[in-house]
């Protein structure tokens, strides 16, 4: 009987081990899917963009600049507003490579509208319409 005791333990650890090291692939969810492809349009501010979104892998490119970011994205679906963060693995800007980008994000039919602090601030926008001094992109599906 102990060892029995023993060896449910010890399954049930085995699974609580292998079911926390998935890794859920952010563009098989819904969202994902939907994000996945060619992306361009602005930043109030900041200029015009062009984003591509393949897998979980983003690209973001000023267009009339040098100044560009890449990296993975992971979603937050299941809370108001949606959350995405983007963590740059390279850009441009050395000094933020390795950084998070907390935002909030919304997508309708062909717009994908997503807003966040600089790169390395852990706060993230509560809202689109809250005035603040964070940073709001709006694209459209090319």
């Amino acid at each position: 009987m102990k060892n029995l005791c023993y060896l449910t333990i010890i399954l049930l650890s085995a699974g609580l081990v292998i079911n926390g090291c998935k890794r859920s692939d952010d563009s098989t969810s819904a969202d994902g899917k939907l994000l996945q492809g060619l992306w361009s349009g602005s930043a109030p501010g900041l200029g015009e963009f062009k984003m591509t979104i393949s897998g979980s892998k983003y690209d973001l490119k000023e267009i009339n600049s040098e100044f560009w970011y890449k990296g993975t994205f992971k979603l937050k679906e299941e809370v108001t507003p949606k959350q995405i963060d983007f963590r740059i693995k390279d850009s441009s800007i050395k000094q933020i490579v390795g950084a998070t980008a907390a935002a909030i994000y919304e997508i309708e039919t062909d717009n994908f509208k997503f807003a966040s602090y600089n790169p390395g601030d852990s706060t993230r926008p509560a809202g689109f319409d809250i005035p603040d001094d964070f940073i709001v992109f709006t694209l459209t599906k090319q």
